[in-house]
């Protein structure tokens, strides 16, 4: 055989031997079979923890960093109140209708109405 046939049946027999120590394990001695497993699980966590903080927090780029940072200023400078964002809301709401009103009555001076046929429709079939 070549070498590239040894290397998968390497592989596939260490598989079945694995499986075949943990179903053993799992029926002969479970509570040992499951602390093993909450041990494999916490440490697994612990080295991706590790990873993340040492690697992978560093690649986060400056601006995501001054965005964040401009974000929690941000809201500990004017927080979150429902109240005082009710009543600006109702303030500018009412500001706004008023000047609306006065800008109608008032009349520019600079523009001026140009008299033209306004009754005649155009035949658009003809076009």
């Amino acid at each position: 055989m070549s070498r590239t046939h040894r290397f998968p049946l390497f592989i596939y027999l260490l598989i079945g031997l694995a499986l075949f120590g943990l179903t053993h394990q799992l029926f002969t001695n479970t509570n040992r079979f499951i602390a093993n497993t909450l041990v494999i699980i916490g440490f697994g966590a612990l080295v991706y923890t590790v990873i993340y903080f040492l690697f992978i927090r560093k690649r986060m780029t400056d601006d995501l960093k001054k965005y964040r940072r401009a974000a929690k200023l941000s809201k500990k400078r004017y927080g979150t109140n429902s109240k005082l964002k009710s009543n600006y809301s109702q303030t500018k709401k009412k500001k706004t209708v008023t000047n609306y009103k006065r800008r109608r009555e008032q009349s520019v001076p600079h523009l001026r109405v140009i008299e033209g046929k306004k009754n005649k429709k155009n035949d658009r079939a003809s076009l």
